[in-house]
């Protein structure tokens, strides 16, 4: 009850009852001031110095409570210069009457604002950072406060980042209420929500249904009378109701609310409001937040001494960045985007600090770590396009500051270390380096973080080089890795029995299950490596942001800590809502990676085995076979970096440079040109040598198979089973593309037999073929065998044969309404993570077992291009007319038994078969 600030007991009290406290004396001493000249004002004069008493050094604790109570001050502060602009004398003015007011009797708190009056609760809230108040901020307390006077609940409504759900939080810890924030999901169903609210009338909580508006439309109704029936006995204080078949006792202290993302074509899964439930809540639009005010505040409550300013300068960047910028799906320069800003200058700031002399932060000081702070939560999302420019923006708005940051000390050369060593084996790469850090840095300031590229530009390679970087310095990292649109949604988010109630499980939802287990000095990172669409991710909104929260539909939460993170894999973010995109730290790939690194990561893998001189040859002819393809056009859309690997992989077994040559027009081409390029480019590239190009062409009729009653091996037949031979040697998983009747199967049949094996299983796909399909064909030629590391599925043949899978025309099995085929992402989770979830959330691997995939065409082939950067790719011509000639001689001697040794006989038969394809052709 003390007026000095010094007065302040840090250590004896909690930041709630310190709070609490200065909240009824601030109500006290404004209404002894409007009754006294000049009272208002030398109220404010005492604020003032209240609140520069505060920025004084404590532990990390206390400084959290300080910052409470700062906000608080500048609060009061700007309540009084409302007053004074006015000329306030009256406690009965509106200026006073529509502020949160405070008075206690004894050991009764109440509080009130316009026409509403509260009990507190005095529920314990921790010391929880305090949000900022703003013109927004108190417009929607009174809305709030109003409807809950008059029996209704409130509705915040408006686009992601304003501020929604945090001002439903904020009064209710102003009252002294538990908020319980519940992310809404369309699996759940009236008779779970049913479940939350019988809990919400019991303890007296407020209930706060985040994207209230995913919910189904036919559960909306039942749902509406079940909050009629609530709202009905608080406001008529009836002690108990019926709900859900049980008599439940009513806590009067208990309300309703719901927040609300726009329904449109940005925000997917929303849908309007039924009116009856409209009449229920009162709503509040959520418009742009006041940015300026809010930068302003929190960093003079982080002790920042030129706040203003650089409030002010922090809102130029984003509001400029927003009109100047390429409007890239995943650019966000909201409010949660400059949050982050902002939090890592306090981070910076309290670091800075400690480390100061007696004279403390300078003001160009304190721009150095704004400047900082913007740089390492926005450059890392910039495209390349975009980079250039922001830098720009940055050296106009911070004048004669670098912005470039300098080393980042003895962690950047753990990650140095890391990269050159096994398994990476990767040059020392600056851009490469930059972007582990980048990630480190947004996975310490974000729950959830996007790492989003193009197929084969590192992103897998970033955070296995962050998590090794870890581990040598001590940190226990733990991954759980799935790839999401693999999995049907109760397969991925689990499922409840809508008989006993029984809830099970879902591979994502056992993941967050353990990792919220752990302990706080463990990392824990659930990785989701696949599309993103609002189907699956919007159920995590409630995880993204601030709250850390997972609520299950059998009304489970779970509240993750700093060291759990969800990191994202995915090409692309066409699909995810602002919503979405928001909440997430985004680390953008572009096509940086260098060849010459990817080149010696390869001859340093290969090591030995590798002929002495193929080095010589990949310095002579390969870089200057990459510049020759890529003035050609592919017919898929690829990285040059996978097809500068198949290339290497296809001349590692070179002995001269003429077959080096030949391997090397065959690797770089097969799988990425058109016929008429394939065949010009292979004809240069074969030419290098001097040799003739029929010379080069033995060396693949010396591994070709003899032709046979059914198989002919034209020379279109020869080059295709000469690459991929080496695949099915290997078991490495590859694609066939070729038009209908090209002999794509019998091709991968050829070349499985010469590998002396047998074991072959053909799935037919068509527009209901699912993950579904696959797995029964491996439970069918698989058996389950216990291992150290668990469950694996080995072929059942009792020989040790590999089993080949092949998936014939994946391309006609349909795909979901974003574009993704459940069937290819399945068979992504094989290639990449060598095995699949099985029952229970089981994850088994597979071995000796290898998938093989064809389509007919690449014209309108929603197939993800990710596909094309995990597997090999070969293109198998249809038969040209000499190949066609050649086929109808070979089948015209098998059917007539003359001898092909007769120049009479080859003549009629030529004859013959001409006019057969002629025919065939007209």
């Amino acid at each position: 009850q003390e007026d000095d600030h010094s007065t302040y007991h840090w250590d004896n009290y909690p930041g709630q009852v310190l709070g609490l406290a200065g909240c009824i004396r601030f109500s006290k001493e404004v209404i002894i001031a409007l009754k006294t000249a000049n009272g208002l004002s030398t109220l404010k004069q005492k604020l003032t110095s209240n609140l520069q008493g505060c920025h004084i050094k404590k532990s990390s604790l206390e400084a959290l409570k300080i910052k409470g109570i700062v906000l608080d001050l500048i609060h009061h502060r700007d309540i009084v210069d409302q007053l004074l602009s006015h000329q306030t004398t009256c406690e009965n003015d509106w200026v006073w009457q529509k502020q949160l007011r405070y008075t206690c009797d004894e050991r009764l708190c109440r509080v009130h604002m316009g026409l509403a009056a509260f009990n507190y609760s005095f529920e314990y809230q921790g010391n929880q950072p305090k949000l900022v108040h703003t013109a927004l901020t108190d417009r929607t307390f009174l809305t709030l406060t109003q409807a809950l006077h008059f029996g209704f609940g409130g509705n915040p409504y408006g686009p992601a980042g304003t501020g929604k759900t945090e001002s439903v939080k904020a009064l209710g810890a102003a009252l002294g209420r538990q908020v319980l924030v519940f992310n809404c999901d369309e699996e759940i169903d009236f008779a779970g929500i049913g479940r939350i609210f019988i809990g919400l009338v019991k303890s007296g909580s407020w209930g706060c249904f985040d994207e209230f508006n995913r919910l189904k439309v036919g559960q909306l109704s039942a749902i509406s009378e079940q909050i009629r029936v609530i709202q009905s006995a608080i406001k008529d204080k009836t002690s108990s109701i019926q709900l859900l078949g049980q008599n439940i006792c009513v806590d009067f202290n208990s309300a309703i609310f719901v927040t609300l993302n726009p329904a449109g074509k940005a925000y997917k899964g929303r849908s309007e409001l039924p009116e009856n439930l409209k009449a229920l809540f009162r709503p509040i639009k959520m418009g742009k937040p006041d940015n300026i005010t809010i930068a302003d505040v929190y960093l003079l409550a982080e002790g920042f001494a030129s706040s203003a300013m650089l409030a002010q300068k922090i809102a130029t960047i984003f509001n400029t960045s927003k009109q100047i910028f390429t409007g890239k799906r995943h650019y966000d320069w909201g409010l949660r985007a400059m949050k982050a800003v902002l939090y890592t200058a306090g981070k910076i700031l309290s670091v800075e600090k400690s480390n100061a002399e007696a004279g403390g932060i300078s003001v160009d000081e304190e721009s150095k770590i704004i400047l900082n702070a913007i740089r390492v939560n926005t450059l890392p999302k910039l495209v390349s396009a975009d980079l250039a420019r922001f830098l720009g923006l940055l050296r106009d708005v911070f004048p004669g500051i670098p912005v470039m940051g300098g080393s980042s000390g003895d962690f950047e050369k753990v990650v140095r270390k890391v990269m050159t060593a096994d398994p990476f084996l990767l040059d020392n790469e600056d851009y490469l380096v930059e972007k582990v850090l980048q990630l480190n840095a947004a996975l310490e300031n974000r729950i959830g973080c996007v790492i989003l590229g193009l197929p084969c530009s590192g992103k897998s390679t970033l955070w296995k080089i962050l998590q090794s970087s870890l581990r040598l310095c001590g940190q226990t990292v733990t991954t759980f890795a799935m790839n999401p649109k693999a999995l049907s949604r109760r397969q991925l988010l689990g499922r409840m029995d809508p008989d006993t109630n029984e809830w099970t499980d879902g591979v994502l939802t056992y993941a967050a299950r353990e990792v919220s287990k752990e302990a706080a000095e463990v990392r824990s990172w659930v990785i989701c490596d696949g599309d993103v669409d609002p189907e699956w991710i919007e159920s995590l909104n409630s995880v993204l942001d601030d709250n850390r929260l997972l609520t299950l539909p059998n009304g489970e939460r779970f509240t993750f800590g700093s060291n759990v993170n969800f990191l994202f894999e995915t090409h692309d973010l066409s699909f995810a809502s602002p919503a979405t995109i928001s909440r997430m730290g985004i680390i953008h790939l572009g096509n940086n990676l260098s060849l010459q690194n990817i080149l010696n990561r390869w001859i340093r893998d290969k090591g030995s085995a590798l002929h002495p001189k193929l080095c010589h040859w990949i310095d002579e002819y390969f870089f200057r076979a990459m510049d020759l393809i890529n003035t050609l056009c592919f017919v898929v859309p690829v990285n040059t970096i996978i097809i500068a690997l198949n290339g290497l992989n296809s001349v590692k077994e070179s002995t001269n440079e003429v077959e080096f040559l030949l391997r090397l027009s065959v690797g770089l081409s097969s799988g990425y040109l058109s016929p008429y390029d394939r065949s010009s480019f292979r004809a240069e590239v074969c030419g290098w040598s001097g040799e003739n190009p029929s010379t080069l062409h033995e060396i693949t009729n010396k591994e070709t198979p003899v032709p046979t009653t059914y198989f002919l091996p034209t020379a279109n037949v020869r080059r295709s089973i000469y690459l991929i031979q080496d695949w099915v040697k290997n078991l490495e998983p590859f694609l066939i593309a070729g038009p209908r009747g090209s002999g794509k199967e019998s091709l991968v049949r050829r070349a499985f037999s010469l590998c002396g094996h047998t074991n072959l299983v053909t799935l037919h796909c068509s527009a209901n073929t699912s993950s579904f399909d696959v797995k029964t064909k491996i439970q069918q030629h698989c058996a389950l065998f216990a291992a150290p590391d668990g469950r694996v599925f080995r072929p059942c043949n009792g020989n040790g044969e590999p089993l080949m899978i092949y998936v014939k025309n994946i391309d006609v099995a349909c795909s979901d309404i974003y574009g993704t085929s459940s069937l290819v992402e399945f068979l992504l989770q094989i290639i990449s993570y060598g095995g699949f979830y099985y029952e229970s959330s089981e994850f088994v691997r597979l071995e000796r077992i290898q998938i093989v995939a064809s389509i007919e065409t690449f014209s309108d082939c929603k197939i993800s291009p990710r596909l094309f950067s995990t597997t090999k790719l070969l293109i198998h011509d249809a038969p040209t007319d000499d190949d066609l000639i050649e086929m109808c001689i070979h089948f015209l001697d098998q059917a007539t038994g003359l001898s092909s040794e007769k120049q009479t006989s080859n003549s009629v038969k030529s004859k013959l078969a001409s006019f057969m394809i002629g025919l065939f052709q007209d």
